[in-house]
């Protein structure tokens, strides 16, 4: 069984840089003066061919023919202009606006100096365009707020940069912290990922993306797919965490065939911590062999202190951490309050409950060595195979091909099946060795004390199968089991018997201790259906 939790690539946080060197420049320039007393900066004509007075609008000047404008360390070219007598100016025909790092082009730019906004909007055939060294940035329409150091995308728009490309339907630059908002089917390709949100902030200082809708990450090779409605990623430190919502379902990754889910996925950026989930945790293979789940799961990597990759799974008091192994021929269900989970070695405690084919096992401590298929079952476990009810102080279960092989049982062992609905057949020692044959127990072998209460089953009646029994004890006996029946009795070393009937003086059908109880429910039909909490 594979259990690497966790994902172990990271995503690029693309274009964050790209967006600083095209944005900020313009708004470092327009920058407004703290000092409220000095007045507004104006915008100055450099050149025009000719300036006119407009008689239809007087209160409108007319720049045509080759105009330069300058607006503090900006240059502003176009074809022509509108001047206003309140200082805004309306530039018009191939408009482009420079400063020493980047430029933009549009068909139509307005500028109030007093406001410091600056709108730009394509024409019918064209967009406005944000050129700078590392990319562009293409939108139908934007407008600067230099005083407050922010732009708007309100039409959406493109950002290109080499391999990478980020598609929005809105968004807000904001000089501080940093931070581009982009809203609306936002998309973003580049050469290992694709990533799709209905909201997402890139931050450029922390070089992050917080993700606050349905958000989407592939990778363009299909082994990375991750799902989320809300999170936060950091790009140079490769960490972060995803969370679901209550209505919409958990955050969930799918890396190669193995799928996470839950409430919340964490993802540390020092390489000694844990990785972490919490919430309804689901861990399961895309083909359904095998699957994990409880509240909690916390995995250490190889080359932390926990250098073997130790994992956890914690249930709570409402859902157990739960295993469910289909890769044999008889599915395996296993559950504890706390799953220890490393390669070819399992630790279960406390309150363990395994079930496997029609065999079902209760104990408060659980050891599964894969390596040596060895299965311990410590603290008084009791089993329930074929019929048959074996309690033990401890019990050891070797397996083969993922089906029992033999069981060993020392300690107060007893041994007990229905004889009738009133009695019950018994047998208890010191050790018990049994063998196993496809998978079914077929011999036993009990030492120490061993003591054998038999009814004869074979009767026609139920009064007449629990009516009489025969009360053995001898330091040693063999069973031979057909069908769950006991064919074969052979009681060896120093055997004593007698054959009573309940009515018989000082008879006693029950050996000491020894006390039938029913199995319990199964744990097939208690494991959740991992897909109910993933999204549409």
């Amino acid at each position: 069984m594979k259990f690497n939790i966790f994902i172990n690539q990271g995503m690029k946080v693309p274009l964050l840089l790209i967006i600083a060197a095209l944005v900020l420049p313009f708004l470092v320039s327009g920058q407004a003066s703290q000092d409220s007393v000095r007045p507004a900066p104006r915008v100055k004509i450099l050149k025009a061919d000719v300036i006119l007075r407009d008689m239809v609008q007087p209160d409108v000047q007319r720049l045509v023919g080759d105009v330069t404008l300058q607006f503090k360390e900006m240059y502003l070219y176009c074809d022509s202009a509108w001047r206003y007598d309140d200082g805004r100016f309306k530039t018009m025909g191939n408009v482009r606006l420079e400063d020493s790092e980047s430029t933009m082009t549009a068909a139509v730019m307005q500028m109030n100096p007093t406001l410091q906004i600056v709108e730009a909007w394509s024409g019918s055939d064209g967009e406005v365009v944000m050129k700078a060294d590392l990319g562009e940035v293409f939108a139908p329409k934007l407008r600067y707020n230099m005083e407050r150091r922010t732009v708007d995308f309100d039409a959406g728009g493109v950002i290109r940069q080499e391999a990478t490309r980020i598609d929005f339907q809105q968004g807000k630059w904001v000089e501080k912290p940093a931070v581009f908002m982009l809203g609306g089917e936002v998309s973003i390709i580049d050469a290992q990922d694709r990533i799709l949100s209905d909201s997402l902030h890139l931050f450029q200082a922390e070089e992050s993306i917080q993700f606050l809708g349905r958000s989407i990450i592939l990778s363009n090779d299909s082994s990375l797919e991750m799902h989320c409605y809300r999170g936060l990623y950091n790009g140079s430190t490769r960490s972060g965490w995803f969370g679901g919502t209550v209505i919409d379902g958990n955050a969930w990754v799918r890396q190669d065939d193995v799928m996470l889910q839950g409430d919340s996925l964490v993802l540390p950026a020092d390489s000694l911590a844990p990785r972490e989930a919490w919430g309804h945790v689901v861990l399961r293979d895309t083909t359904g062999k095998w699957m994990l789940e409880g509240e909690q799961a916390i995995q250490f990597k190889k080359s932390s202190a926990y250098s073997r990759g130790t994992s956890f799974l914690y249930g709570n008091e409402n859902v157990p951490a739960r295993l469910m192994d289909a890769s044999g021929s008889d599915t395996l269900f296993l559950q504890a309050d706390t799953l220890q989970l490393e390669a070819q070695f399992i630790l279960a405690w406390p309150r363990v409950k395994m079930e496997q084919g029609a065999a079902i096992a209760l104990c408060d401590t659980l050891i599964w060595n894969e390596v040596d298929s060895v299965i311990d079952l410590r603290n008084a476990p009791h089993l329930w195979l074929e019929g048959q009810f074996l309690r033990a102080d401890s019990v050891t279960l070797s397996m083969r091909e993922n089906a029992p092989d033999r069981l060993h049982a020392w300690g107060h062992v007893g041994l007990m099946n229905p004889a009738g609905d009133s009695c019950y057949q018994q047998i208890a020692g010191r050790d018990l060795l049994g063998q196993f044959q496809r998978g079914k127990l077929r011999d036993i072998d009990i030492s120490g004390n061993a003591e054998l209460v038999y009814f004869d089953a074979e009767s026609e009646s139920e009064s007449a199968a629990c009516g009489e029994f025969n009360r053995a004890a001898c330091s040693r006996l063999q069973i031979v089991l057909e069908g769950g029946e006991a064919k074969t009795i052979v009681l060896l070393d120093d055997p004593s018997g007698v054959w009573l009937s309940w009515d018989s003086p000082g008879a006693n059908p029950i050996i000491e201790n020894l006390q039938w109880i029913d199995p319990p429910s199964s744990i097939a039909g208690q494991m959740s259906d991992s897909d109910s909490h993933l999204p549409e």
